[in-house]
């Protein structure tokens, strides 16, 4: 989290990996934001399979992911983030794989957490919420669109991220724009 409760990367490789993390905080949904919620490695051995994720990983097969190994990074018993690896081959991470990231995880997160101030838990909870928030209301737009529209999850949110990506919006933003009726445009 950033200064103001935002989701951010505060270090990448390349310009793959930055789109590939931009795309979760944008959808709400994705193996490193679940690795961080819910403390626990995330293993996606190919994108064009995996079903958790349908959004994201339809999103990140065009930047040339395959596979996807995420870690969550812990200090103190809170969840800080999360350390991920991205591969344009399927089935690229094994098992030993997902200890080796652990282990950086768990020295990444000391280092951070030692860095942070005393405030950063409470931050974090709060940007959690938000994040939650933010998909309960994706989620809730996708819905109203399969039922406006007569379609089905994916062609629904498909529709939905077509037009905010068009409008220059979080997805988030546009979706909350659906669910209350006295602003909703016609997605």
């Amino acid at each position: 989290m950033d200064q103001t409760g935002q989701r951010t990367s505060t270090g990448t490789t390349d310009k793959v990996a930055a789109a590939a993390d931009v795309l979760q905080y944008e959808l709400g949904e994705g193996p490193c934001l679940s690795a961080w919620a819910t403390t626990a490695v995330q293993h996606i051995h190919d994108t064009a399979t995996e079903s958790r994720w349908r959004t994201w990983c339809a999103a990140v097969q065009g930047l040339g992911v395959r596979s996807v190994l995420s870690a969550p990074m812990v200090f103190k018993g809170n969840s800080i983030g999360a350390m991920k690896v991205y591969s344009t081959t399927a089935d690229s991470f094994d098992i030993q794989d997902e200890h080796r990231l652990l282990l950086l995880a768990g020295a990444a997160a000391t280092l951070l957490g030692v860095a942070q101030g005393s405030d950063a838990p409470q931050r974090l909870s709060a940007g959690l919420q938000a994040m939650l928030e933010d998909r309960q209301a994706v989620e809730t737009a996708t819905g109203m669109l399969m039922e406006r529209h007569h379609l089905d999850h994916d062609t629904a949110r498909s529709r939905l991220l077509e037009t905010a990506r068009s409008r220059r919006l979080p997805v988030a933003q546009l979706a909350r724009t659906i669910v209350t009726p006295s602003i909703a445009p016609r997605a």
